[in-house]
């Protein structure tokens, strides 16, 4: 009774497997990330990065008018 109370489940021993190789991926990423970061020349990376924000809010703006045309427009 007591050594099935103590051995953890296959499930909690896949979720640590799957949790390790998600940050061993995730770090490997991340390195390749600054490494790529660190080569580039700056103001690109800064540019880059400014791009990609405006985009992003353009995007969020677009979705959000959108959503109160469909609110007025459709009556959700």
């Amino acid at each position: 009774r007591l050594s099935r109370a103590f051995k953890p489940s296959n499930d909690a021993i896949a979720l640590l497997g799957l949790l390790v190789l998600l940050t061993v991926v995730h770090g490997s990423m991340l390195s390749m990330g600054l490494l790529a970061f660190t080569s580039m020349s700056l103001s690109s990376s800064l540019a880059g990065l400014l791009l990609a924000g405006l985009t992003g809010l353009w995007a969020l703006d677009a979705a959000r008018r959108f959503h109160l045309f469909s609110l007025t427009v459709l009556g959700f």
